[in-house]
């Protein structure tokens, strides 16, 4: 196909039109020309080009379907998922704990009410959707980070928010 192309381009972008001077080509035409060029520049024969715009049309056609889904409220994007790690702190003023804890997500929940909640294999809730996702308390003593470096930087602050506080180890 290389061959057969009419147009040419140097190493330095520009480019013209084979046996013919492209500053000669009448102004109307120019835009034809341009179009002819980028054509060439893609390497894709018709057959090639209308496959790519077949596919092009089903991805977003699908991404039109899940963005509606999103819209009703169908369609989650979870920040983890099972077997993933998550960090946790107690925030309770009474309690010390000296590192994050992890836990491991065994499976997600997802309740008639709409709360999503990471739960453990032993079928304890780590936590639920919107503690995970806006840094809030869980059952107001806990909070949950997706790293341990995360975590032990929250952990830090509070534990300089609580300066002459006794807290007792767990």
């Amino acid at each position: 196909m290389e061959n057969q192309k009419l147009t040419w381009m140097d190493e330095n972008g520009g480019w013209g039109l084979k046996n013919y001077d492209i500053r000669q080509a009448p102004g109307e035409l120019m835009g034809a020309l341009c179009k002819l060029r980028d054509y060439e520049m893609s390497n894709l024969d018709p057959r090639q080009l209308q496959a790519v715009d077949a596919e092009f049309s089903r991805q977003a056609k699908e991404l039109m379907h899940y963005r509606e889904l999103v819209k009703k409220g169908l369609l989650v994007e979870l920040p983890c998922r099972p077997g993933d790690t998550l960090y946790r702190i107690d925030t309770d003023p009474n309690i010390f704990c000296g590192s994050p804890v992890p836990h491991t997500v065994d499976h997600i929940e997802i309740r008639e009410d709409g709360r999503v909640l990471f739960v453990e294999s032993g079928g304890e809730t780590i936590c639920d959707l919107e503690s995970l996702q806006n840094g809030m308390p869980y059952l107001d003593y806990y909070r949950v980070f997706h790293t341990y470096s995360e975590a032990q930087r929250a952990l830090e602050q509070l534990m300089e928010s609580r300066t002459g506080q006794q807290p007792y180890q767990r």
